[in-house]
């Protein structure tokens, strides 16, 4: 198998997706808190939580059961709305990084979704962190307006990022049943041949006399007898010889 044909088995595996999605967050959460912490509020310690629940959450998902991974992933994704989308916006007044911040990691976590009630689900948790953080900011650096713009917008982003994903999974399960379905074909028809040919064994084998298949030119292609005599001179000898 080639590197790209084993590149290409490696990615249409979910939990690869989610392992590279987890992997992306754990990188995005101390980057985040390098590139706002000039001027704000924005203590490593409540990073750290969010790198410490994607550690865990990446650990689960080589465990060979699958309710661990799920449930550790679906308490990464509460704790990144929690703490980028509500604690830290609100204290940091809706400031433009911040507020870029949480809408990236929004249509980040919509890509965990397989389902369409998780995607409710997580557009409802992220409205209600954002609400939370705009009635509890200290000061505001946002109008309603710009904000119920901007949450419409990347929700139907985000919206369609899943729309995309399920398109790609339905079209990879769509694949997977036709091979599926291919090699339960093959199985059938390996079948049918070997019957076939037992049969034929049969039938030859039931012959007394010895037959010669020859082409145009008097070329010996095949020859067909019973294999359970002993002969002083072998037919198989005359394949692909030329008789006067």
């Amino acid at each position: 198998m080639s590197f790209k044909s084993k590149l290409l088995f490696i990615l249409q595996n979910d939990n690869t997706i989610y392992r590279l999605l987890l992997v992306g967050l754990l990188i995005a959460s101390p980057s985040l808190h390098y590139l706002c912490l000039y001027n704000s509020y924005d203590p490593i310690s409540l990073r750290a939580i969010n790198t410490a629940l994607c550690i865990v959450a990446l650990g689960f998902s080589f465990y060979p059961g699958k309710y661990f991974a799920t449930f550790s992933q679906y308490i990464a994704i509460i704790s990144f709305l929690v703490i980028n989308n509500c604690i830290l916006l609100s204290k940091n007044g809706f400031s433009h990084v911040y507020l870029f911040s949480s809408i990236t990691i929004f249509i980040a976590l919509t890509l965990f979704c397989k389902k369409r009630w998780e995607f409710v689900t997580v557009c409802l948790l992220n409205l209600l962190a954002t609400l939370v953080a705009y009635f509890t900011a200290p000061q505001l650096n946002i109008s309603v307006v710009v904000l119920v713009v901007l949450l419409l917008t990347f929700t139907l982003i985000a919206y369609v990022s899943f729309l995309v994903m399920m398109a790609y999974n339905l079209k990879f399960n769509k694949a997977v049943d036709h091979v599926v379905d291919l090699n339960k074909s093959l199985l059938v028809n390996d079948e049918m041949l070997r019957a076939k040919r037992n049969n034929l064994n049969s039938l030859i084998n039931s012959l007394n006399e010895i037959i010669f298949e020859f082409d145009e030119n008097k070329i010996c292609l095949n020859t067909w007898f019973r294999k359970t005599e002993d002969r002083v001179i072998e037919p198989t000898i005359f394949i692909g010889k030329k008789t006067n």
